[in-house]
């Protein structure tokens, strides 16, 4: 009797599950979820053996009955799996579907000879199992995630099935078929719910738990008799209450560590060597330690989680990929010192829709030193780019000094050999001219000394080191005039002592100082302008302000270029700001 409801129940949910399947697919048949053929035939199969149920339980039926359930179990349920989740047009498929076809005809005709039901049953089982691992290894994406619930449910309701039939001949076998009739029906839903739903979970999670708990059943089960009968065959009697406790207490003691190894080789098998999230990422440290660049991380730690592409971006490049595919992305943002210095694009494999929460944890594990690495890498290129452009300015001052002595020392200097020479050749004969041409001698050498200290001045303002840089710049601001010809009043506030600052940092605010108070000279219409210095944290800053009245766009020209070109070559940092209270320059120039 309770076979008979166990089976009517089957029934019930398999039709249940269809029109529900068929609802869904009219409703949602944009998202491809699946056959209604598939869906029908859950239909079909639970209408066929509900009606055999039925028949089984008259004497004159009973026999129509048993037929109509074989039909059911060896023939509508096979050819329905076999094109779940819809059917498959290669050749392997309709020859494995022909193959279902003749076992089925098989299976009925051994319901008079069961030889040829067990031979007919054989067949099909053999050709399913081989259909459904075919269609599961050549699927992708969403089709693949649909067969691995087929075969997660299929295998796990076989072997629980199994066990409780295997166990009603025991002195409790009632219960056991109570609890089979109670498990057989949730198989349709199941099954219904991974063609059109099958991201409800990550499937594979699912497979990892069945795996886990199935084989540490068995493995205790066999452990616990295996114990017992050696026991009863040594001392030759029945297994006392205290020896099964005993049993059942080492038993106890061993299923943690062995389920946690146990469970850790299931997910390498699921998903790859990343199991324990600790342990990978002090292998993949060990990689990364050895590896050269962008390039060899993003690799190493692509074969470290088992991902098909990662991809490492700094704030606005892509520096580095490895892999390929992936149906959607999950982005890992990398940050340092509390600062975003770039992200990890991980593709998420083609049958997940989520990445198992063992990468998750290494990937979050991985996030920070790899931050810190590609921080490394990032002051790298920078330092790089800056010691270029101080080779760059250095070369550009070489060609200035060339091109100075050049153009203005150079016929200076000829200037007074020629008229040395003229001078000597006069100094005999005509002392007048000779007087003449040593005049103009003097002359010119005055204004080559003129032009070296021009040139020198250029290089680095005397000034400097006779009145110190607050000094020279009142100094050379004293001079500066407004567009009308008024002098422009400056007041230059700074600390009583300022530290030691490099020679560059010197040059450098003096030269932004005298460029920046020009130019309120020149355009601001101000007749007035301050200057503020100060150090805040090892940088070296300049506030210039007026008080000119800005009433249109304001555009920098070449001398606020030359104020950023000179603080961005020691690595600082510019703002200009103009408005209807005045213009203001901000510099902050760092130095060790």
């Amino acid at each position: 009797m309770i076979v008979e409801v166990g089976g009517f129940a089957v029934a019930v949910t398999a039709v249940v599950s269809g029109i529900c399947m068929l609802v869904w697919i009219r409703r949602h048949g944009d998202d491809d979820p699946g056959s209604p053929l598939v869906a029908l035939g859950f239909v079909v199969f639970g209408g066929v053996l509900g009606v055999g149920v039925l028949l089984t339980g008259g004497s004159a039926t009973e026999e129509a009955g048993r037929l109509l359930i074989a039909a059911a179990l060896a023939g509508v349920a096979p050819l329905t799996l076999a094109n779940y989740p819809r059917p498959d047009t290669s050749l392997a498929s309709k020859t494995a579907m022909v193959l279902v076809g003749v076992a089925t005809v098989v299976t009925l005709l051994g319901t008079r000879w069961v030889p040829l039901l067990w031979s007919g049953a054989l067949l099909t089982t053999t050709v399913l199992i081989a259909l459904v691992w075919w269609r599961t290894e050549r699927s992708v994406g969403r089709d693949r995630r649909c067969m691995l619930w087929l075969v997660t449910v299929s295998a796990t309701a076989v072997l629980l099935l199994g066990h409780m039939l295997f166990f009603a001949d025991s002195p409790d076998g009632q219960v056991f078929l109570v609890l089979a009739a109670v498990i057989a029906p949730t198989v349709p839903p199941l099954l219904a719910l991974g063609m059109t739903v099958p991201d409800v979970v990550d499937i594979r999670l699912v497979i990892s738990w069945i795996v886990l708990y199935l084989a540490m059943f068995e493995l205790t089960v066999a452990v616990f008799s295996a114990a017992t009968v050696l026991i009863e065959n040594s001392s030759g009697t029945p297994t006392s209450r205290a020896t099964g406790a005993l049993i059942a207490f080492v038993v106890a003691a061993a299923f943690g560590p062995v389920a946690s190894r146990l469970r850790g080789v299931v997910d390498e098998v699921l998903f790859g060597s990343r199991g324990d999230a600790v342990h990978t990422l002090s292998g993949l440290g060990e990689q990364l330690s050895a590896a050269g660049g962008p390039a060899n991380w993003v690799l190493n730690l692509r074969d470290a989680i088992g991902v098909p592409r990662i991809e490492l971006w700094d704030n606005e490049h892509r520096i580095a990929i490895a892999g390929s595919g992936g149906t959607d992305d999950l982005v890992v943002m990398l940050a340092a010192d509390g600062e975003e210095v770039g992200k990890l694009v991980v593709g998420i494999p083609a049958d997940s829709r989520r990445l198992h929460p063992q990468v998750r944890s290494v990937l979050q594990l991985v996030a920070a030193p790899l931050a810190r690495a590609l921080q490394g890498v990032n002051l790298t290129a920078d330092l790089r780019e800056s010691r270029g452009q101080v080779l760059t300015a250095l070369e550009e001052e070489r060609r200035r000094l060339r091109r100075d002595l050049h153009d203005s020392l150079g016929p200076i200097l000829t200037g007074v050999a020629f008229n040395t020479d003229a001078a000597r050749n006069h100094a005999a004969t005509d002392p007048a001219e000779t007087i003449r041409l040593l005049d103009t001698v003097r002359s010119e050498t005055a204004g080559a000394i003129v032009e070296i200290r021009r040139l020198v001045e250029g290089l680095r303002p005397p000034a400097l080191d006779e009145m110190g840089l607050v000094g020279a710049m009142k100094q050379r601001l004293t001079q500066l005039r407004t567009a009308d010809g008024e002098t422009l009043t400056v007041m230059v506030t700074a600390p009583e002592q300022l530290p030691p600052l490099p020679a560059a940092v010197e040059v450098a605010a003096f030269r932004i100082v005298v460029e920046a108070v020009t130019n309120v000279a020149r355009h601001s219409g101000s007749a007035s302008a301050t200057v503020t210095l100060d150090v805040v944290d090892r940088n070296f800053v300049i506030v210039v302000r007026d008080e000119g009245r800005s009433t249109g766009t304001w555009r920098p020209g070449t001398g606020l270029q030359s104020i950023r070109e000179r603080s961005e070559q020691l690595g600082g940092t510019v703002s200009f700001t103009s408005g209807h209270e005045g213009a203001r320059v901000d510099v902050s120039i760092p130095f060790a």
